[in-house]
C-alpha cells in the first residue's frame, strides 16, 4: 500500500496519525523473484495516540499488528469473523475491513467507563455544573 492510501485509510477510520515510518515488506522473502513486490508494497509503522500499529499487505490480506501498543485482547474482541487473528494481530480482507478493525482496536484501547463518559460529556459540552444524571 502506498503512503497516500495508508494516510487515507487512517483518516477514514477517524484516527489521527502522529508519525509514519516505511518498512520493508515483511511477507515476501528477500529474493530476486520478489524484488518488485517488495518495492511496490511496503509495510508501515504508524504512530497513533494508542501506540504504534504495524500494517501492510500480505498476498491478499492487510496485516494489522498492535503489539507495540502494549495491549493484548481476546482474539475475538476485534471481530468474531473467521479471519487469521491473535491477541495482537488480525488480517483484514480489504480496505473496508481494515478501517473497521482499526476503529475497533482504538475503541478497545479506550474502553467506555463511567469516568470516560463523564470526561467526554465535559469535552463535548454536555456537562452542566450542579446537574447530575
Amino acid at each position: 500500500m502506498d503512503l497516500q492510501t495508508l494516510v487515507s485509510l487512517f483518516a477514514m477510520a477517524n484516527i489521527e496519525i502522529i508519525s509514519i515510518k516505511r518498512l520493508r515488506n515483511k511477507y515476501h522473502p528477500d529474493t530476486h523473484a520478489y524484488r518488485d513486490a517488495i518495492k511496490s508494497s511496503p509495510w508501515w509503522l504508524v504512530e497513533i495516540d494508542i501506540g504504534v500499529i504495524e500494517i501492510g499487505w500480505r498476498s491478499s490480506v492487510i496485516h494489522i499488528d498492535w503489539l507495540h501498543t502494549g495491549k493484548k485482547f481476546d482474539r475475538h474482541a476485534v471481530t468474531t469473523e473467521d479471519v487469521t487473528k491473535s491477541d495482537t494481530m488480525i488480517h483484514a480482507w480489504g480496505y473496508a475491513k481494515a478501517i473497521e478493525y482499526l476503529r475497533r482496536i482504538q475503541q478497545l484501547h479506550y474502553p467506555v467507563t463511567k469516568e470516560r463518559c463523564t470526561e467526554l460529556d465535559f469535552i463535548l459540552g454536555r456537562h452542566v455544573e450542579g446537574v447530575s444524571r
